[in-house]
């Protein structure tokens, strides 16, 4: 477990370059299971579909996210005042997740960015400096604009691209590593090190799938330890627990169903919260 000391907050950024592939319900997943090892999770929605603001409980509002914190740079920088609780039905505030949340709206500070020049590709690293004492991990879940994704993936520890385990989505993953180590480079950046502290989080489609068995077998000779080695199932009730506003884990005891899919999935999401964990890095440059 990471110490609590200020200044330590590490980032980890959920990403893929297609929709669809479950980045917002890793990020609430992950984010509520390093909450139940100790630490204190700031949850950062940088997708104008705001599907994170929405699971953590919190009304989509416009200029109240992250959009309002780049909106006006560099007076509009200071995260705090836009900081609020994950709210949950079974639980009410938990205080140790905070959000920082988003709106359609998003996409209108990408022209902010860019003006920004070379410092607008770290807009978003100045913002969370500001918290850094507060928290010891800011999950980002990252949508598809250009300029959010220079900001992010200039400033992650750790990156989770997850994927199903299907042909043509699985070449996506690939992609995506490309794209970061394109992106670390342009902002002068080490690319290496960011692949070795990329973690490719696989879900399967059907349990029994020949498919699926390949598709594994293949991303294990494609990527190697950046595998997370536990594959998530395919569960109907994912979209059940987000609908409620609810982690997979607190669904799961508020309708007091164990076993199947949805215990196997709670089990997959906290042995990837461990493998994600194990790739941060023990110190932070300074």
């Amino acid at each position: 477990m990471i110490a609590a000391h200020p200044r330590e907050m590490r980032i980890i950024a959920v990403v893929s370059n297609k929709g669809g592939v479950g980045k917002s319900t890793t990020a609430f997943n992950v984010g509520a299971e390093a909450v139940l090892r100790g630490m204190k999770v700031l949850l950062v929605d940088a997708d104008r579909q705001a599907d994170l603001t929405s699971y953590a409980g919190q009304e989509i509002l416009p200029w109240k996210g992250l959009d309002g914190v780049l909106r006006n740079p560099p007076m509009s920088l200071d995260p705090r005042p836009f900081l609020r609780p994950r709210l949950s039905g079974a639980h009410g505030a938990i205080e140790a997740m905070q959000l920082l949340g988003s709106s359609p709206h998003l996409p209108e500070v990408d022209e902010v960015i860019r003006s920004g020049f070379s410092d607008g590709s770290f807009y978003l690293r100045r913002a969370l400096d500001v918290v850094k004492a507060d928290f010891d991990l800011a999950i980002v879940d990252l949508g598809h604009s250009t300029e959010l994704i220079r900001n992010v993936l200039g400033c992650a520890d750790v990156i989770v691209v997850p994927t199903p385990a299907n042909f043509p989505d699985a070449r996506h993953a690939g992609d995506m590593l490309h794209e970061i180590g394109m992106v670390r480079g342009q902002l002068g950046l080490p690319r290496i090190e960011a692949i070795r502290r990329t973690v490719v989080s696989a879900w399967r489609r059907h349990p029994n799938a020949a498919g699926d068995a390949q598709v594994l077998s293949r991303l294990r000779d494609m990527y190697g330890d950046c595998l997370s080695p536990n594959i998530l199932p395919e569960c109907s009730y994912v979209s059940e627990a987000n609908a409620s506003r609810l982690t997979l884990r607190e669904f799961r005891e508020q309708y007091s169903r164990t076993g199947g899919p949805l215990q196997a999935l709670v089990d997959g999401y906290s042995a990837l919260t461990n493998f994600v964990m194990a790739r941060l890095p023990e110190e932070i440059p300074a």
